[in-house]
């Protein structure tokens, strides 16, 4: 981390090692791969109604692999979705070395869904 990281930098990067996976900026895979890679407008992300379901990317950080995952939002804070994983991981992991399980929360953003459907 350089002189200039900014406090919400620094949490992303403290949650990075606490947590042993992170979310994919989905906005940023598309606009690299654009061809390829397409995600819901942003108008649509950033309105996400309770019950709704959003796809994510999870990305393990201790091994690499990556899995695209459901979660069901229950709420937000602010700018924030908090959910419920709907899916079972079969490769990432949490810091701790399990899976992840259906039924953990998880917290997000807009830019990290990939897929409304």
């Amino acid at each position: 981390m350089g002189m200039k990281t900014t406090i919400r930098e620094f949490f992303h990067w403290l949650s990075f090692k606490r947590m042993g996976y992170h979310l994919e900026d989905a906005e940023e895979r598309h606009r690299n791969c654009s061809l390829s890679f397409d995600i819901p407008p942003k108008v649509v992300r950033e309105d996400m109604a309770v019950g709704q379901i959003a796809k994510l990317i999870f990305i393990d950080n201790l091994h690499g692999g990556s899995e695209r995952m459901r979660v069901e939002i229950g709420g937000r804070r602010k700018d924030q979705y908090v959910g419920t994983l709907i899916d079972s991981a079969i490769a990432v992991r949490s810091r701790d070395g399990h899976v992840l399980s259906h039924g953990k929360e998880i917290v997000f953003l807009a830019k990290n869904i990939c897929d409304t459907r």
